[in-house]
């Protein structure tokens, strides 16, 4: 993706500007879930937990 040097740019996950080159430098993440970015990848292959359906990790035994 290239753009014009300055120039801002948001979608759903991420926001920046275009450097002199045109390209996408990154400044902001957003919108992502535990799923999406495997935070909690090694406690779900443990067994010490899972994502819910919205994509949050829960603990097993978690009440909240």
């Amino acid at each position: 993706m290239k753009g014009k040097t300055g120039e801002w740019y948001q979608d759903k996950h991420i926001g920046g500007y275009f450097n002199e080159n045109g390209d996408l430098v990154v400044c902001e993440e957003y919108g992502w879930t535990d799923a999406d970015t495997d935070a909690y990848f090694v406690e779900v292959q443990n067994g010490c937990g899972y994502y819910d359906a919205a994509g949050k990790f829960r603990y097993y035994g978690d009440i909240y």
